[in-house]
């Protein structure tokens, strides 16, 4: 089964975008920033037809909790509702 993983180093400009499926890594996307990063996993998400996303990152858990909730805003807003299943791990 697919599914993404991103990688978030809150003091890094570059964050770090995997596509996974059994283990292996099939495509690695870096984006800079985070502005952008709810539309990015969105995209990969649809065109991957992948329901399964797992954050995970250094720093307070706030920070990740607050991405995930962007990404699921985001999902609501552009399809009217939350299919992908979002991990912190």
């Amino acid at each position: 089964m697919k599914k993404i993983l991103c990688v978030f180093e809150p003091f890094d400009l570059t964050q770090t975008i995997y596509t996974i499926e059994d283990k292996d890594i099939l495509n690695t996307i870096k984006i800079n920033g985070i502005d952008d990063i709810s539309n990015t996993i969105l995209s990969i998400a649809e065109e991957n037809d992948i329901q399964e996303v797992s954050l995970k990152g250094q720093g307070p858990i706030n920070y990740i909790e607050g991405i995930k909730n962007n990404i699921q805003k985001e999902e609501l807003l552009k399809y009217n509702k939350n299919k992908l299943n979002i991990h912190i791990i």
